[in-house]
């Protein structure tokens, strides 16, 4: 850490009152340890800051998780540093800035999750006023998910990023310098349900929201496409938690819920037998009876015992609709 970014540091210490924890998710990308320097660094200054650290598979980009819907793949240095410490102080203290009434109105308004790649540069004397107006926005409502990535190292040529600040909502709505807030949010609450990504889905998931993805299927009475990858998602918690959303559609929506067969089948022949055995199981839950014959070609010609008996069960499943 730079002297300089010490010094701004010791001019806070004073204000972080309550305990705070950050976490460090780490990987084998050669970024790592300057997030790990900078982590550290900052728990040793602050003692109310703790870090948690987290090891990532890969050599995915690391990042600082300072709230559960806030990450930070950028070393807050520089400009950067003060908003990033301000937004702790928020968090610590539980003291967010509250917009007036008409935004916080079109905040309630919000009922699907929204998220945003923020892309800054420390260096950037522009950047910091969006990163304020963007913490501020994510956390007065739970259903924003914020990432703050470093435009000049972790951007890649498919971003597409010409200046910073640029801020992309999931779905291709982007701005690019000064932000209207209420554009932004409205952009948010007025997207078209079927262009939400599975990057907001998971997030439902990972904050221990699953019930919700079902939620958001009913108001719509639509399945929405990226629920599909959320079901053969690599990660067990993220498809035990879409199959827990199916559990709901079955009992509230039933042929909703069957609607799903179409669009999830084609993933079968890719997919390793974990994720077979899973998509198995869905197909019984939902009775998906107008693919019993798939259902049996794969009892036949399957080869791993986990996944025959997943067949064998959604056979049965389908047989007592």
């Amino acid at each position: 850490m730079r002297p300089e970014d010490q010094a701004v540091i010791r001019q806070w210490q004073g204000r972080l009152k309550n305990p705070v924890q950050i976490g460090l998710h780490r990987s084998a990308h050669p970024a790592t340890p300057d997030f790990e320097g900078f982590a550290h660094a900052l728990s040793g200054l602050f003692p109310n800051v703790a870090v948690v650290g987290e090891t990532e598979e890969g050599n995915q980009t690391p990042f600082l998780r300072i709230h559960p819907r806030i990450r930070y793949s950028i070393v807050p240095e520089g400009h950067e540093l003060t908003p990033f410490l301000e937004a702790l102080e928020w968090i610590a203290e539980g003291d967010v800035p509250a917009f007036d009434a008409a935004m916080s109105g079109r905040l309630r308004s919000l009922n699907v999750p929204a998220v945003f790649t923020l892309f800054v540069a420390a260096s950037c004397p522009h950047c910091p006023k969006a990163v304020r107006q963007m913490n501020a926005l994510c956390l007065n409502s739970e259903w924003i998910r914020l990432d703050i990535v470093d435009a000049f190292r972790f951007a890649t040529e498919t971003d597409g990023i010409q200046s910073v600040p640029t801020l992309v909502l999931e779905g291709g709505f982007r701005w690019g310098g000064q932000l209207d807030l209420q554009e932004v949010i409205d952009a948010a609450i007025n997207r078209d349900p079927l262009r939400i990504g599975a990057a907001s889905l998971e997030s439902l998931v990972s904050d221990g929201q699953a019930a919700r993805l079902a939620e958001i299927m009913l108001m719509h009475r639509c399945i929405l496409p990226a629920f599909i990858d959320l079901l053969v998602h690599p990660q067990w918690q993220i498809r035990l938690g879409a199959m827990v959303a199916v559990e709901t559609l079955v009992i509230e929506a039933p042929a909703l819920a069957r609607s799903i067969a179409d669009m999830l089948w084609p993933r079968f022949a890719g997919s390793d037998d974990r994720i077979k055995g899973d998509i198995l199981y869905v197909m019984g839950e939902i009775g998906a009876v107008s693919h019993r014959d798939r259902v049996m070609a794969a009892l036949r010609n399957e080869k791993n015992p986990e996944v025959i008996e997943a067949a064998q069960e959604a056979l049965e499943m389908m047989r007592g609709e």
